[in-house]
């Protein structure tokens, strides 16, 4: 269930990316950071460090604002060993509806890119096409979606099919998803699956009384909340390594 807190602090809320490579992904996008609700965010500050199997250590700083709908506004990452950074500016519909990114990135030799994508949606406000108009490669300038009636992808065609697609087979009742990988002439390159509420409770597991999972199949978790709530850190201890291999604080500032 660690997996929930990965996606909630380095993929779905951010945004810092261009989003949408693939169908696990663009579900990805679609969730919020897991604050509590009763409390609006104006900016947090993540520090997030990650230690290998060597003990070597990889540390990620991220800051993000966020309006009044609880929507990322902009936001900036940088890679303390690497070097690399990232900054993103959001456009929104309503405030609520993503129809723009601007993201600049610097590389770990300085090289330099600056990207905008905008987004297309449907009569249901469901993501259909997401175009990128600037950036240094060609590769990813137009993503195609398909969804299905509760607006997720079933199938994702990147460039027209140049690289092949991507189809989706929902399992709502099991809250899984099945995804496929074909090549041009609709052959399977690869198959997998995964949840699609990564919010939803295992009965394998334990959870403390915020909700949060302490003891899944692999890890055992301990957190610090602050006065509203919402846990300002997270310490991740390997089971079969005996050793903590991940920490991530945060420090939130409300609205």
């Amino acid at each position: 269930m660690y997996t929930n807190i990965i996606y909630c602090i380095l993929s779905v809320l951010f945004l810092s990316g261009v989003h949408g490579q693939s169908i696990f992904s663009k579900l990805s996008q679609d969730r919020d950071l897991l604050f509590n609700t009763k409390y609006s965010v104006g900016h947090v500050e993540i520090e997030s460090i990650l230690y290998s199997l060597s003990g070597n250590a990889t540390t990620r700083r991220e800051s993000y604002y966020f309006n009044a709908q609880q929507k990322v506004l902009n936001g900036q990452t940088y890679t303390v060993e690497t070097g690399a950074r990232s900054s993103f500016q959001n456009e929104y519909k309503d405030d609520s509806l993503l129809i723009k990114k601007t993201t600049f990135s610097t590389g770990p030799y300085n090289q330099q890119d600056e990207s905008i994508v905008e987004y297309q949606y449907d009569q249901h406000d469901f993501l259909i096409k997401q175009i990128k108009t600037k950036g240094s490669t060609n590769i990813y300038k137009e993503i195609e979606f398909t969804n299905d009636e509760r607006g997720n992808p079933i199938k994702l065609v990147i460039d027209g099919g140049k690289y092949g697609s991507e189809v989706a087979r929902y399992d709502y009742p099991n809250n899984r998803v099945y995804c496929t990988v074909l090549d041009v002439n609709n052959e399977i390159l690869s198959s997998s699956k995964s949840l699609i509420d990564f919010t939803a409770k295992n009965s394998k597991y334990t959870y403390n009384k915020y909700g949060d999972v302490v003891d899944d199949d692999a890890y055992k978790f301990s957190y610090k909340y602050d006065n509203k709530g919402n846990w300002v850190k997270i310490t991740r201890k390997s089971k079969s390594r005996n050793k903590i291999d991940h920490i991530i604080t945060r420090k939130i500032s409300y609205r």
